[in-house]
């Protein structure tokens, strides 16, 4: 009989408001990342094992929901500001704008420059 995943012990309702918190912690400390164990060890968990717990509370996995927030902000600036595509890719937390600019494309469906032409939005 293969093992559960969790033990039916795990209250995931009450980790929630914890791993939303330690979402609203990646935009400022960018080394903050699941794949070093360091939320993990917040948390006095395994990274593999928190790993699970916070992709059944929170319907993802931490790296994707830091990307999806990391993509959040991006779009909004791409929207409603002027900013070069390189500095809002530093503003988000990437290193290189080619970087920024393929996983951009691959998860919001267009480069940042074709988002901005399609969705940019004039103040006023």
């Amino acid at each position: 009989m293969p093992r559960p995943l969790l033990p039916p012990v795990v209250n995931l309702g009450g980790l929630r408001p914890a791993f939303e918190a330690s979402l609203d912690l990646w935009p400022r400390t960018a080394q903050l990342t699941p794949a070093n164990g360091a939320l993990a060890g917040q948390y006095g968990l395994a990274p593999s094992y928190f790993i699970r717990l916070y992709h059944a509370a929170m319907g993802l996995p931490p790296r994707r929901s830091h990307l999806t927030q990391q993509f959040d902000r991006a779009q909004r600036l791409l929207r409603l500001t002027r900013k070069l595509e390189g500095r809002i890719a530093a503003a988000c937390g990437f290193e290189t704008y080619p970087h920024f600019s393929l996983l951009f494309h691959c998860h919001v469906g267009l480069g940042p420059r074709a988002y901005r032409q399609r969705f940019h939005e004039e103040p006023g």
